[in-house]
């Protein structure tokens, strides 16, 4: 997915990409998380859904 030119690795430039991904989809989890718990639970899942509107 990252590995853009299919050599196997990833260079510096894949990585940050790779990099990118992994923060933004962290951020998402952190700004449904209203609790701070570290764990989404039902009604922060349901908010999340809701807010992409699956629900």
């Amino acid at each position: 997915m990252f590995d853009r030119d299919h050599s196997g690795t990833i260079n510096f430039d894949e990585f940050k990409a790779l990099w990118k991904y992994i923060t933004d989809w962290l951020n998402c989890f952190r700004s449904f998380d209203t609790d701070h718990s570290g764990n989404i639970d039902r009604n922060e899942l349901k908010n999340a859904l809701t807010t992409f509107g699956k629900y």
